[in-house]
């Protein structure tokens, strides 16, 4: 009797220990493909840059190669400014404001719109 409940606990011990195995293997394989994603999205930074990240990537959670990443953005001083004429900060800063005229809008003599009971109301209150 007890060689046969330690048998049967055996067997669904066995059948627990694959389920986690494919579990484990479908988790990890999860995780890779989301880093992966996390390393093309830094496309500014060369192969070259990400070549330790990349080949340690499994060694590494996603947290940590997401500040990896940003540190080696931030060493190499990656330029996020959507304005690709600009070369460098400097030439933000030595860059001349064009001389843009300013429209301006002016409503005083544009056709009352002011419906006809308001004007009304209006004289109303006026003659009290």
């Amino acid at each position: 009797m007890l060689e046969e409940k330690y048998e049967k606990l055996q067997s669904e011990f066995s059948a627990l220990e694959e389920e986690v195995k494919v579990l484990r293997e479908y988790k990890n394989k999860i995780e890779e493909e989301k880093k992966d994603e996390l390393i093309k999205d830094f496309y500014m930074l060369s192969d070259e840059d990400k070549k330790e990240v990349i080949e340690n990537k499994s060694n590494y959670t996603y947290d940590e190669i997401k500040a990896k990443l940003a540190v080696i953005c931030f060493e190499k001083k990656v330029n996020f400014n959507l304005d690709t004429s600009l070369e460098n900060e400097e030439s933000i800063d030595n860059k001349e404001t064009e001389n843009v005229p300013i429209t301006t809008f002016n409503i005083k003599d544009t056709v009352d719109s002011t419906p006809d009971w308001v004007k009304a109301v209006e004289s109303t209150m006026n003659n009290i």
